[in-house]
């Protein structure tokens, strides 16, 4: 996630995230992602012509602007298919001083 940590602002932030899908054929590979608030993302695809790695990125946008409150969450991607795994939290923070 970027920025990673905590981010102190009182304004709209967009945190920014990335996952690297791996594959060892040629394949189609569908994903979604997931959030801290129970949001889910729509089911997206993404080809690869050979075996290989490609990245897959995503932006949420959080705006904190009470004096003293902060958010903490986390997203990440969730692979559907040819094969179903769970990518690592990204987590991070965003606080309104």
């Amino acid at each position: 996630v970027s920025p990673a940590g905590t981010t102190h602002s009182c304004v709209q932030q967009m945190f920014t995230f990335a996952a690297k899908i791996y594959t060892n054929a040629a394949t189609t590979v569908k994903y979604t992602w997931l959030r801290s608030d129970n949001a889910v993302g729509p089911e997206e695809t993404i080809n690869f012509a050979a075996a290989g790695m490609q990245t897959v990125n995503k932006t949420w946008t959080i705006t904190r602007d009470n004096p003293g409150t902060q958010y903490s969450g986390w997203e990440r991607v969730k692979i559907i298919s040819p094969n179903e795994a769970l990518g690592n939290q990204a987590e991070f923070t965003l606080a309104c001083p």
